[in-house]
């Protein structure tokens, strides 16, 4: 059986300043363990996480149709995977002909990504139109100890005139891995969104959004020099958007159409 055991936790404050003055204040947190099923004893890693968000707000309302508001945020989710007691040491692998033994080869993982998110927004309402401005800065910190093969890798395979199940039960192996030296790395990068939005009315049975979107992502950098990310920045992210919703004669509803370009991530690895 799989056993996971979870201990969560929230504080939240909601605070009015003053009469135009509001301070959200909030800290989730998360430990969970996984005693991992085995189908065959050793093949699924154990795991522990650890999350802690916390957040804080403010909100001003300048005029009737003015509001801002400020956040900063910090997120850290920490992950660690180790093998089972009952795993063997090395990944065993027989060609297929018997499944693997032990869990994947880049087991134990530890990993603990941070990211540091100031972000604002300003809206502004009157008459037909509704205006939207902000930004999004994220600090990313991604540490951690992964390789291909912490614990080695043995492949038994048709070879030596037996075939891979005899050479598994005499001990001789075809090849072998194991990852050595330093494996521990740091990688910082800085990922923003700056935007402006207008949300038009024209009439009272159309509405129409206009978007623009800038989103540069800088090349992430290894604290200690031993990795070089071979681009300089993702800086050309410049991303249009608009909708448009039209309510429909009488009764039958409304029609909505949407289109947008978007960028996919550059993932921490």
């Amino acid at each position: 059986p799989q056993i996971i055991d979870n201990d969560t936790g929230l504080l939240r404050l909601d605070q009015r300043v003053s009469e135009r003055d509001q301070l959200f204040l909030r800290y989730s947190f998360l430990s969970q363990r996984v005693d991992a099923f085995q189908l065959v004893a050793g093949q699924n890693p154990d795991t522990t996480t650890k999350s802690h968000q916390p957040r804080a707000t403010w909100v001003r309302q300048w005029s009737p149709g003015r509001v801002s508001e400020f956040t900063f945020a910090f997120d850290r989710l920490g992950s660690l995977l180790i093998p089972e007691p009952n795993a063997v040491g090395p990944l065993v692998s027989t060609s297929n002909a018997l499944r693997s033994l032990g869990p994947d080869g880049n087991i134990p993982i530890d990993r603990a990504p941070n990211t540091f998110a100031p972000a604002g927004q300003l809206r502004q309402t009157g008459g037909a139109h509704a205006l939207t401005t902000g930004f999004e800065v994220r600090r990313l910190q991604m540490n951690g100890r992964e390789t291909d093969v912490h614990r080695g890798f043995l492949s038994f395979s048709n070879d030596f005139g037996r075939d891979a199940i005899t050479n598994l039960r005499m001990g001789t192996p075809t090849g072998g891995l194991i990852s050595i030296g330093e494996v521990h790395r740091g990688f910082r990068n800085w990922a923003m969104k700056f935007y402006a939005a207008d949300t038009l009315r024209v009439g009272s049975a159309l509405t129409l959004d206009l978007w623009v979107l800038y989103n540069p992502i800088t090349s992430p950098v290894e604290v200690n020099g031993l990795n070089r990310i071979p681009y300089p920045c993702d800086c050309n992210n410049v991303a249009p958007r608009t909708g448009v919703a039209s309510s429909l004669p009488g009764r039958t509803g409304v029609l909505r159409g949407a289109y947008g370009m978007h960028y996919g991530a550059i993932f921490r690895v």
